[in-house]
């Protein structure tokens, strides 16, 4: 094992200079589509996310079909369905959400949470009081800070991790489930280059900070995030290394580090 760990560690090594270049494309992308489709996080996160899961259930999912010829369909099929929502979850949700709450980007929870626990009374007023601030400030034409609140309200209804296979079922579990086919029809490894899948893996990740983020961010802000999308590809991506090929291996009796299959 400890072998295993040290050739994923070297081979993950080599394959930093592309992540950190996606990551630097997806903090580009975050930028600019922040400025231009301030509330796209949520559709692009409903395109990126599932695409990773695809590609991950494609590729976990021909890895134990043509090494483990001994274990049966749906043990194949387990392995493909973790393999790429367990993985991808933690790339594209998990990593990102944690880093959010470090850097103090996310939505303050206070007032949401004070709103809900307060009486029915009482949330009828705030939403009355609520209505009318909005409506003052149209009267005097702030169209900016309209268009703040809208952005922060939708930012705060979006608090939190986002569980996409919880809270898109039939979109992120289809997806997963169409990946295991397309691992099952193929004969060889996918032919999709492997910077693709780090884009598309970071892109999801972007659009869960994307989603969350509550303030204008700094220049620091964008560094953490820079930080935050590298280790979002990089830490799932050993995981998968290590963990899916040690799995394979029990049934064919191989060295680990033959079956390892390099795919976030």
């Amino acid at each position: 094992m400890r072998k295993k760990i040290n050739d994923t560690l070297k081979e993950l090594l080599k394959h930093s200079p592309y992540t950190f270049g996606g990551a630097a494309i997806g903090l580009l992308c975050m930028i600019l589509f922040n400025k231009i489709f301030p509330d796209s996080g949520h559709g692009l996160f409903k395109v990126f996310h599932p695409g990773h899961i695809i590609l991950s259930a494609w590729a976990t999912t021909l890895l134990f079909k043509s090494k483990t010829f001994r274990a049966s369909f749906w043990k194949v099929f387990l392995a493909g369905y973790i393999g790429s929502i367990g993985i991808a979850t933690l790339s594209d949700s998990v990593i990102p959400f944690m880093g959010e709450e470090v850097m103090g980007i996310s939505v303050p929870v206070h007032g949401h949470e004070h709103h809900q626990e307060g009486s029915g009374q009482d949330a009828h007023q705030n939403a009355h009081n609520e209505h009318e601030h909005n409506i003052a400030e149209k009267s005097r034409n702030h169209s900016e800070d309209a268009d703040h609140s809208a952005h922060t309200e939708h930012n705060h209804k979006s608090k939190g991790v986002h569980i996409g296979f919880i809270e898109e079922p039939l979109l992120v579990n289809g997806s997963a489930i169409f990946g295991i086919i397309l691992g099952f029809l193929s004969h060889s490894a996918s032919r999709i280059p492997h910077f693709v899948h780090v884009l598309i893996s970071i892109w999801a990740s972007t659009a869960h900070i994307m989603m969350n983020t509550a303030k204008e961010l700094t220049l620091l802000n964008y560094g953490g995030i820079l930080i935050v999308l590298f280790a979002a590809v990089l830490v799932p991506c050993c995981l998968s290394d290590i963990i899916f090929p040690t799995l394979a291996a029990k049934y064919t009796g191989k060295d680990p580090s033959e079956l390892s299959h390099h795919h976030h």
